[in-house]
């Protein structure tokens, strides 16, 4: 702003000086509570933006997904996506619109969040031509989940599933079929966590073998595709970092017990054969989940 307006950059050089010479200022517009007000108005003027395209547009789509933050808090991210014409043009517009804190989990309490939400931004349930949610009983369920509740009031809001969250689910179960997989996966995030716990031993890695280890999302299957990656073309860098490890540092008990377990895994065939097979497995559901 100091670079368009000379009153803001003049303040701002004021404010500077007296930061330098260590004089005490009682009040200027760079105070917290100055900011939090400035952000607030301004994510008003935005939502108010967003909010004046979506009834301009009349029908539009709501996606809802819970996710926890920093502090464990659980809370409920709102999309919409509605179709504006512009220049001749039919255009998508997917707007993330609020955020917040809801720790109740059934369909019907969630619907409600809904219906609430859509009033407080004065848009009609009646509007709504489609509904977005992953594949959770609670949200998708066919009798108590949140898409049953709103068809209740609006037969017109079509349920459509989140495709990547279903492939997701495809690998989630296909894992659970397998003692051996789940072993698998659970060795690969031990040898991440063997390097990542201790700067000397991320020091060896980067040293020998000059790559970074992934940890094994929990959520998005596609993702470990970055943690075979990793193993598969660097196999033999991995094992002699693990190797001098053993022989140069001093280990605790349990990761010593770890570090040994691990070296003889990635000498296996077993390591081997699962790697190539579910590099290749993992690296199909990327390219879909990016695609979807």
């Amino acid at each position: 702003m100091g670079k368009n307006n000379i009153e803001v950059k003049q303040h701002l050089e004021m404010v500077a000086q007296c930061r330098e010479s260590g004089q005490r200022m009682q009040a200027h517009c760079l105070s917290w509570h100055n900011q939090n007000e400035f952000l607030k108005l301004c994510g008003e003027k935005v939502l108010n933006s967003i909010l004046e395209e979506v009834r301009k547009a009349r029908y539009f789509s709501i996606g809802v997904d819970g996710t926890p933050d920093v502090s464990h808090k659980e809370q409920l991210v709102f999309i919409l996506r509605y179709v504006m014409q512009q220049n001749g043009n039919w255009d998508v517009h997917e707007r993330f619109v609020k955020l917040v804190d809801f720790e109740k989990k059934t369909g019907a309490d969630i619907a409600e969040q809904i219906k609430r939400f859509l009033k407080e931004c004065d848009l009609e349930l009646s509007w709504c031509r489609g509904q977005g949610y992953d594949n959770a009983s609670n949200v998708s369920g066919k009798f108590q989940g949140v898409k049953t509740n709103i068809l209740e009031e609006n037969a017109q809001a079509y349920f459509s599933p989140c495709s990547a969250h279903t492939l997701n689910l495809c690998g989630t179960h296909a894992v659970e079929t397998s003692v051996e997989v789940k072993t698998y996966f659970g060795n690969v995030q031990k040898l991440y966590k063997v390097f990542a716990l201790s700067p000397a031993r991320w020091k060896i890695l980067q040293t020998i073998a000059n790559i970074s280890l992934h940890s094994v999302s929990k959520t998005r299957w596609s993702a470990r595709v970055d943690a075979a990656c990793s193993l598969i073309k660097n196999h033999t860098g991995v094992l002699e970092s693990l190797i001098k490890i053993e022989e140069e540092l001093h280990l605790p008990p349990e990761i010593q017990a770890d570090v040994d377990c691990l070296i003889k895994w990635l000498k296996s065939f077993e390591f081997i054969l699962l790697t190539t097979i579910w590099f290749k497995v993992l690296q199909c559901i990327d390219d879909k989940n990016k695609v979807l």
